[in-house]
């Protein structure tokens, strides 16, 4: 097998490798009376509850009477897909940590749909919750490598 061609297979090999490599973050962000912001490996499906931790909010602030009571997010629960409502709904609760005078605070949002892909859902008091896609730094790495392989298979030509 000459150069030039195993040069070509090696480019093609990595470039059919990277979608197996590739994958998308969704990242949950909340705006309205009580803002935040989180990451996750991949979409949160099902018929549970998931809590996020104040280690993975990535960003948060709050207005109106959470801010005039110190309050500040300390914790999120998602239920993508809560059957006790018909149809289903999605279901956000955010606890808050306040210093005025109510010391806790559960701020529960609900959507008319569950929480099953990428895209805008409005919510309860005017709120809406946005869940997009980002690629892994990794994704960029590999589509990196790809590319300077094809680039310097028809370089070397």
């Amino acid at each position: 097998m000459n150069l030039t061609l195993s040069r070509g297979i090696w480019a093609l090999l990595v470039l059919l490798l990277i979608p197996l490599h590739l994958r998308a973050d969704a990242v949950y962000t909340l705006t309205g009376s009580v803002n935040w912001s989180f990451e996750v490996p991949s979409l949160l499906t099902g018929e549970k509850t998931f809590t996020i931790p104040e280690s993975l909010i990535t960003s948060q602030s709050v207005s109106g009477i959470f801010a005039a009571n110190g309050c500040s997010v300390t914790q999120i629960f998602v239920e993508p897909f809560n059957t006790n409502f018909t149809p289903p709904a999605g279901i956000l609760t955010t606890h808050l940590d306040c210093t005025g005078p109510v010391s806790e605070f559960g701020y529960v949002l609900s959507s008319d749909t569950p929480f099953l892909s990428f895209g805008t859902y409005p919510l309860s008091q005017g709120a809406s919750l946005d869940i997009t896609q980002t690629p892994e730094p990794n994704s960029f790495v590999f589509l990196a490598v790809g590319v300077i392989s094809v680039l310097a298979m028809f370089w070397r030509r």
